[in-house]
């Protein structure tokens, strides 16, 4: 299955009056909203989803079910769109969101605990000291919107110079040729 990075700006919009835990078939139309997200929608088309599923989805009003589906939503959201992050009130949003790691249902506690995960791997500084972690990168921030994160090296190049100038070792050498170790 291929992945489009398509621009489809209203399709955000459409789809947060049918954003609804109650909603019939809601688990499919979450999971058409986070696949249209990708890093190249601006996170101000977003934020509106963002906070949208977290007054809906996320209170302790709603079945634990549905809190789960909401953090587990938006996790997938920031995982898709890291720029989301760096929004101006994202800093308040994001611990509200990991205070639930305390809740009494496992399934909301194990939610909120892949979003301090996605957090604490894109921008560490939005959480509490405590769910930073303790090897957590301080200076790490998301990917600014449109930013592209490039590759400069390409991984094993290193190995086909030393494959090409002979100085291999036998084994891999024999790896590269396709035979066989006896």
């Amino acid at each position: 299955a291929a992945v489009h990075k398509l621009q489809l700006l209203p399709l955000y919009s459409y789809l947060q009056r049918y954003l609804d835990p109650k909603q019939r078939q809601v688990t499919k139309l979450l999971a058409i909203f986070v696949q249209g997200c990708h890093d190249l929608v601006p996170p101000d088309e977003l934020r509106p989803l963002a906070r949208h599923l977290a007054d809906r989805f996320v209170s302790d009003r709603n079945a634990p079910e549905a809190m789960a589906l909401g953090i587990n939503a938006i996790t997938n959201i920031v995982n898709r769109c890291p720029a989301l992050l760096d929004e101006p009130d994202m800093l308040g949003f994001a611990r509200d969101l990991a205070a639930y790691s305390k809740h009494r249902n496992k399934s909301v506690v194990i939610a909120a605990r892949s979003w301090i995960n996605a957090v604490r791997h894109q921008f560490p500084i939005l959480l509490r000291k405590k769910d930073r972690g303790k090897f957590a990168d301080k200076t790490a921030t998301p990917i600014k919107f449109g930013q592209i994160d490039a590759d400069t090296e390409i991984a094993g190049v290193d190995l086909l110079e030393a494959y090409e100038a002979g100085t291999l070792p036998q084994d891999l050498a024999a790896a590269f040729n396709g035979e066989k170790k006896n």
